[in-house]
């Protein structure tokens, strides 16, 4: 199953070939997450924030959006459309893109 059950995942669960397992505890020494949702009208200083830990300090980033592609009904930015915005805006770092709709080969890499 997924960290965020979707309806056919949760179906495949009770009804199919697919096992659940349970992940009560964290390794051991894992580093502490911080998970914050900004405004976009601070996206540039966020940017600037990203470039600073990726570039500078070696860390990473990852830019989490609620829609893959771009929507009529939704106001929000498409996940393709964001990969290229950073793309753009910090050519020094290395940018990627992993939605659901990935072959399993190229989620992988």
């Amino acid at each position: 199953m997924t960290a965020t059950p979707i309806p056919r995942t949760l179906a495949m669960t009770a009804y199919a070939d697919l096992e659940t397992s349970v992940i009560d505890e964290l390794p051991p020494g894992r580093t502490p997450i911080q998970t914050v949702a900004i405004p976009d009208t601070k996206r540039d200083e966020i940017i600037e924030r990203i470039r600073s830990a990726c570039a500078e300090q070696g860390k990473q980033a990852y830019w989490v959006c609620t829609l893959i592609d771009e929507s009529e009904v939704l106001e929000a930015q498409a996940a393709a459309e964001i990969a290229e915005e950073l793309k753009v805006k910090l050519p020094e770092i290395k940018i990627g893109l992993v939605h659901g709709r990935m072959k399993r080969l190229k989620n992988s890499k």
